[in-house]
């Protein structure tokens, strides 16, 4: 308790109280912090803390941090080493609240204006901010002496340099804020080494940030590759402010800050540096000009003996685990609980940069998401004991373990799946290390006990596509891959593939879906080898017409009404994006003579999709109604992009004939018989222009031209003709 006191007691002068209250918490029934009138009360899991007659109550967003604080110290003392956390006490926290103190003081004070207010609140949560780092590397320390301690670092093949790339993202900001010139050059080949990739991160981002920190206005950030057979060096110079040669000696040792960064740093950062380079079994060096720059050097072997070890989380003990979980905020490594949607047929992971990683319903799992405090490194990882999982990963990786193989992804777009003897993997794009194996985009890869065999995946299904069948069918077909044992068809309702309609198996080339409702669809083809790898994909957007198909058969045998109600419900169905049922409830209206009814609905499909056909029957329906002016502007506009457009040669011939322009009607008809002497009804009009012109014997002949093109215009030919007799 005596540890814990003298915390407290630098807390109660941060509340402006001497007056504190411990006991123990004995029922554990409350947790978290309540402020009443001048009372500040804290409940932990053991303790029950009460700082009364507060002169100094901290906004909320102190207090939590306050509360974050000491529950973190209680924690640890059961957990860390007692003399380095008593050590971070003494030495430098006692300065921190000391200095939000002070500002806080001086605003409860004085009535400053507006600009002096957030100069002092800025000072106060700096403060904060600066115990938060100092736990953080205090912490980290901790946890490295305890993973050395349990063998359970986490060695695997890693690349350092998009690591440091990651690091400069995050440090953008204060990069741009000082104009830095940032370089970094690789002087020999892109290489992968044995390392901890939390660990080197960790190690990378306290040197490159100092660099910037302690870096000068429009000054150089130089950071350098350079390899050989067995080790690698990265070289971080700056153009800062340096260290002075009498200081160079401590710079390393805990707690130990040189003159000119001892009111920023708190000499924790290096020493974190040095510890993780000798648990790489490694070296550290640096060379250093004071007023012009340091470079420091990390030189860490290529090849490390490689633990086959557990998570990290499940080697650290209880108290441990307690504690990341009590303050997951402040520790280092921080769980994020994704949003994970929910669908009939997956569980959905959506993480950063439009990355997925889509997993079967019926499959067992557990997926981890651990990232440091400044978000600059992430830990993601995840265990399929038995069933399906696809990814789509972009700029994020993910560690993937099964029953028989663990892989880690490079940027990629993948599918696995793992079976009671085996596990199946294909990478789309991208690449997988498995083990010190590489797997690269287009190839897969079966994993058992005897170990890994890469194998190249087969080509996609090509001609992927579907039509709309009888009774709600919709066939989905597509060409024979070569070294297929089978295929798999997805048919869904979202390109996510999310919405699942139906997945199917089988030898054959053409799969029936039974899908009574239209609309636009997606479907996935893949072929599977004789290992079960799942080879490329093929995906096409298909369009399912039951319902338009029922109307149009309706119509068709003269039933206009039940037709109109299957095209009302295909056009809800499509979500009135499609034209086709507008169009088709639009001619079914035509030909019950409702033209107005019939322009409305041509007007809709033409607003969705503009097509000759439609502009047709559109200027076709003005006709009927006598709107002559309407249908010529749609006759002239196709025979200005086609002066051979026969339909539109015909509309313009038909409406030149009521307003008795007889000569340029033939004209008209003359070049469309040229073009297409069996048009229908063009030799009917035709022969009403010469019975119009006095030319009774040519009209007759075109009347039986037309009869003879077109013997459904046989009522049509007849009356004409008795009319023409009559007139005799």
């Amino acid at each position: 308790m005596k540890k814990t006191t003298n915390i407290i007691t630098l807390i109660g002068n941060f509340l402006g109280t001497e007056k504190i209250a411990l006991k123990e918490n004995i029922l554990n029934e409350k947790h978290g912090f309540h402020v009443q009138d001048d009372e500040v009360t804290f409940d932990f899991a053991s303790m029950h803390i009460d700082f009364r007659s507060c002169q100094h109550i901290a906004p909320q967003e102190e207090l939590d941090f306050l509360y974050n604080l000491l529950d973190l110290h209680l924690k640890s003392v059961e957990a860390l080493d007692q003399n380095c956390l008593s050590s971070v006490s003494n030495h430098e926290l006692k300065n921190i609240l000391s200095s939000a103190q002070l500002s806080l003081e001086m605003l409860s004070t004085y009535d400053f204006d507006k600009d002096d207010r957030t100069k002092l609140l800025s000072q106060a949560f700096n403060a904060v901010s600066q115990s938060v780092s100092l736990f953080n590397e205090m912490l980290l320390i901790e946890k490295l002496q305890h993973q050395q301690q349990s063998n359970s670092i986490d060695i695997e093949m890693i690349h350092v340099r998009p690591i440091v790339e990651s690091i400069l993202e995050t440090l953008y900001s204060e990069i741009t804020a000082k104009s830095i010139e940032v370089e970094v050059v690789d002087e020999g080949e892109d290489v992968a080494i044995h390392a901890s990739a939390f660990w080197i991160e960790r190690a990378l981002f306290n040197l490159i940030s100092n660099a910037v920190k302690y870096n000068t206005e429009h000054g150089f950030l130089r950071i350098t590759f350079t390899s050989d057979k067995k080790r690698l060096r990265v070289s971080v110079a700056d153009s800062g402010i340096g260290i002075k040669e009498s200081e160079q000696d401590k710079v390393m040792q805990k707690f130990e800050t040189s003159d000119a960064t001892q009111k920023q740093g708190t000499g924790i950062g290096l020493a974190l540096v040095q510890a993780v380079v000798d648990a790489h079994k490694g070296t550290l060096e640096f060379d250093s000009v004071y007023g012009e720059g340091t470079n420091f050097i990390m030189i860490l072997p290529r090849k490390l003996n490689a633990n086959k070890i557990q998570h990290p989380m499940a080697v650290m003990n209880a108290a441990l685990v307690l504690m990341m979980v009590g303050v997951s905020y402040l520790f280092p490594v921080i769980p994020s609980f994704n949003n994970i949607e929910t669908a009939d047929n997956f569980d959905l992971i959506k993480l950063e940069h439009g990355s997925t990683i889509k997993i079967d319903k019926g499959a067992q799992y557990s997926f981890w998401d651990l990232h440091n405090i400044t978000g600059s490194k992430v830990y993601r990882h995840l265990d399929l004991q038995k069933g399906k999982a696809e990814a789509d990963l972009h700029e994020v990786h993910v560690a993937f373990a099964t029953p028989t193989s663990s892989f880690t992804n490079l940027g990629t777009e993948l599918a696995f799946e793992q079976k009671p003897d085996k596990g199946v993997v294909s990478v789309y794009k991208g690449e997988l290390e498995a083990g010190l194996q590489h797997v690269y985009e287009g190839e897969g890869f079966v994993s058992s006990s005897s170990g890994i065999s890469v194998v190249e995946l087969l080509d996609p299904p090509y001609g992927l596509g579907a039509e709309s069948g009888d009774a709600g069918a919709l066939m989905v077909s597509f060409t024979t891959v070569q070294g297929a044992e089978k295929y798999r068809v997805t048919l869904a309702e979202d390109e996510e593939f999310m919405q699942v309609i139906a997945i199917k198996e089988a030898s054959a080339t053409e799969l029936r879906f039974k899908v009574e409702k239209d609309g636009f669809y997606y479907v996935k083809a893949v072929a599977l080898d004789k290992n079960g790898i799942l080879g490329l994909p093929n995906t096409a957007v298909v369009i399912n017409r039951y319902h338009l198909q029922q109307g149009i058969a309706a119509r068709d045998r003269g039933a206009y009404a039940q037709a109109e109600k299957f095209f009302k419900q295909s056009i809800t169905e499509f979500k009135q994006h499609n034209a086709q049922p507008y169009a088709e409830l639009a001619w079914n209206y035509y030909l019950q003579n409702n033209y107005v009814k019939a322009i409305s609905y041509f007007k809709k499909a033409m607003e969705l999709r503009e097509t000759e056909g439609e502009a047709v029957r559109l200027a076709r329906t003005f006709y009927h109604l006598k709107e002559y002016n309407k249908a010529n502007v749609i006759y002239q506009k196709m025979l200005q992009e086609n002066g051979n457009n026969v339909d539109a040669l015909w509309g313009t011939a038909e409406i030149m004939i009521v307003q008795n322009d007889y000569i340029n009607a033939k004209r008209k008809l003359q070049k469309l018989l040229h073009l297409n002497p069996k048009y229908p009804l063009a030799n009917y009009d035709m022969a009403r222009v010469m019975f119009l012109m006095k030319n009774r014997n040519k009209g007759l002949q075109y009347l039986k031209k037309e009869l003879k093109n077109n013997p459904d215009a046989k009522d049509l030919v007849d009356d004409l003709r008795m009319q023409v007799l009559k007139e005799r």
